[in-house]
């Protein structure tokens, strides 16, 4: 397939995780007819997605992400380009290689995130814990 310009994309999102999503332009086969699709991947799954995508394979996208929007056809008409941008904040034309930067720092940001930088928590021990008096009646009913 021709790379285009609304090929990637780039949509702000405070809902997710990292807080944008990256737009991929796909294509799929539903009922003998063609279609494509704009598909908002979250960052940490544009692995996958790059792995297991497979043009015209796909009558629907949920494995990879939220389909914003889709249409018969192989290329999508300008004014739907300019209205998916407007109505979802999307830019396009993002690079590629800078698509996969940004996948590659959330995938970093998750691994960090799972181990910890210190070898504190190593040290934390909940074998010999003080026992600590209960409350007074009076504190409770407070």
């Amino acid at each position: 397939m021709e790379l285009t310009s609304y090929q990637h994309g780039l949509m702000r999102c405070d809902d997710t995780r990292f807080g944008f999503k990256i737009i991929v332009f796909c294509h799929g086969i539903t009922e003998d007819r063609p279609f494509y699709a704009f598909v908002a991947v979250e960052p940490q799954n544009f692995e996958y997605f790059e792995n297991h995508y497979i043009e015209d394979c796909y009558s629907d996208f949920f494995a990879f992400g939220k389909e914003l929007l889709r249409g018969w056809g192989e290329t999508p008409p300008h004014d739907i380009i300019q209205h998916i941008s407007f109505k979802h904040g999307i830019e396009f034309g993002v690079d590629p290689a800078y698509i996969l930067h940004l996948a590659g720092i959330t995938l970093q940001t998750e691994e960090s995130a799972q181990k910890p930088s210190t070898p504190f928590l190593d040290s934390l021990s909940f074998e010999h814990q003080e026992e600590y008096p209960e409350k007074p009646a009076e504190a409770l009913s407070s």
